[in-house]
């Protein structure tokens, strides 16, 4: 399983929001929209109280919004690019957030929720090409298409 079988490009977005509330409503919306979810709205809402609890921005300008939701039957992935930063979206190394992967799954689903965190977030930290960060490469494409296709060649 590498986590970009739940991503594609129409997937990603570049948010027309600038604040880290706006994305993560644009990315919920995304989900209403392929009828992942019925209520944007309540998913937002979910997404922002996991948001209260702890700041899901990792570091290295990676921002991982997710929860476990209902009636999800298999993992959805949506991907929110700004290359100039997301405001508001603390993290733990104080790196502006660039990128935020909205992970969303069902239940039960708590050894795949690990497993795609970790793929990300390992992917993030190791993948370098000629001194450039995956994160410089992407925040440097305005493709979708181009960008999935670079995530997927470095996940084979």
């Amino acid at each position: 399983m590498k986590y970009c079988d739940f991503l594609g490009p129409q997937r990603i977005i570049f948010p027309a929001g600038s604040d880290k509330n706006e994305v993560i409503f644009q990315l919920a919306e995304l989900a209403a929209k392929e009828g992942v979810v019925q209520s944007k709205d309540d998913l937002a809402e979910k997404l922002f109280y996991r948001e209260q609890l702890m700041s899901t921005g990792i570091g290295i300008g990676l921002g991982i919004p997710h929860v476990r939701y209902d009636g999800i039957l298999q993992p959805f992935l949506a991907m929110a690019v700004r290359p100039a930063g997301i405001a508001g979206y603390e993290s733990m190394d104080g790196i502006p957030v660039r990128i935020a992967i909205m992970i969303l799954l069902g239940q039960g689903e708590h050894k795949t929720h690990v497993q795609i965190l970790s793929q990300i977030t390992r992917h993030f930290k190791d993948s370098q090409d000629s001194g450039k960060s995956l994160m410089d490469r992407l925040c440097a494409m305005d493709n979708p298409q181009q960008m999935y296709e670079l995530i997927k060649k470095e996940l084979s």
